[in-house]
């Protein structure tokens, strides 16, 4: 089922005015009321985003490529993670995990964030308090770094 964008919007919209009539009553600042309704549109398009692109895997898989590939997908449980860092441990390829373990901590953290938190460069960065390209420009080094033979 897809995401029905303008009937959402409404909801969406509905909900903010009465939120925003509540913060303005409890005494917040229309700039702070206006970060929040950003940060929550940004949501609110992410989500919408997801439902776009997203669809359920069929029960019985129909599709001959799904078939062909179904030994390489995995299922990870919060059980399977314990430490911050075990994904590392749960690769199959022995060498990548060990390149991964001589990077950086910061390096490390950097990758956890995009690839198991699912955050995305912009994000990173306004976490960090630095340029997207700086997060660009330090994914490109660790590729590098992971690439060499």
């Amino acid at each position: 089922m897809g995401f029905y964008y303008a009937r959402e919007k409404q909801k969406f919209d509905a909900e903010w005015e009465r939120l925003s009539a509540w913060y303005q009553a409890e005494g917040m600042s229309a700039e702070a009321i206006r970060e929040l309704y950003q940060y929550d549109c940004a949501v609110f398009c992410r989500q919408r985003s997801f439902e776009n692109r997203t669809q359920p895997l069929p029960e019985e898989p129909a599709s001959v490529l799904y078939q062909k590939f179904a030994q390489l997908t995995t299922m990870m449980t919060d059980t399977d993670l314990r430490g911050r860092y075990d994904w590392i441990e749960s690769l199959d390829d022995e060498e990548l995990a060990g390149r991964l373990k001589k990077l950086s901590a910061d390096d490390r953290e950097l990758l956890t964030q995009i690839v198991m938190d699912g955050l995305t460069k912009a994000e990173v960065a306004r976490l960090r308090g630095v340029t997207r390209q700086s997060i660009n420009d330090k994914i490109q080094r660790i590729k590098i770094f992971l690439k060499k033979v």
